[in-house]
């Protein structure tokens, strides 16, 4: 078998799972996903009120978490700074100038602990 899997790995190439990319050729104990919500804690349609690519969020989360460095970024006022920087790039996306107070970003969480898939629910920053 693992004489298939290197000769599969010369013939076909750097593409997955033949990447040595970690992010191509592991699975990680951690993903995560991103949310925003309104002052009373419902879900807002990025969408409907932003104009704005929702695959930008994660993106941008990653680019500043790196930035700031793991182990800065992970700490409570860590978070709240990349909340914040997240905002700043949102907002300017708000098609309607209503939509912005009390705006929450969420950060999910989601792991294996004990065979079971976990998930955390955290806001990262709430717009004052």
């Amino acid at each position: 078998m693992a004489i298939c899997y290197v000769l599969m790995s010369i013939t076909v190439g750097e593409v997955h799972p033949f990447s040595r990319e970690t992010m191509y050729n592991s699975f990680p104990n951690l993903a995560v996903t991103f949310y925003l919500s309104d002052s009373t804690g419902n879900c807002l349609p990025v969408k409907k009120f932003f104009a704005y690519n929702t695959d930008a969020i994660t993106h941008n989360y990653h680019n500043i978490e790196e930035r700031m460095g793991y182990q800065k970024a992970e700490t409570k006022q860590g978070l709240h700074e990349v909340g914040r920087e997240m905002w700043l790039q949102i907002v300017p996306h708000a098609l309607t100038s209503t939509v912005t107070h009390g705006v929450a970003i969420h950060r999910v969480s989601y792991f294996m602990l004990n065979n079971t898939l976990q998930q955390n629910d955290e806001i990262l920053y709430q717009v004052q």
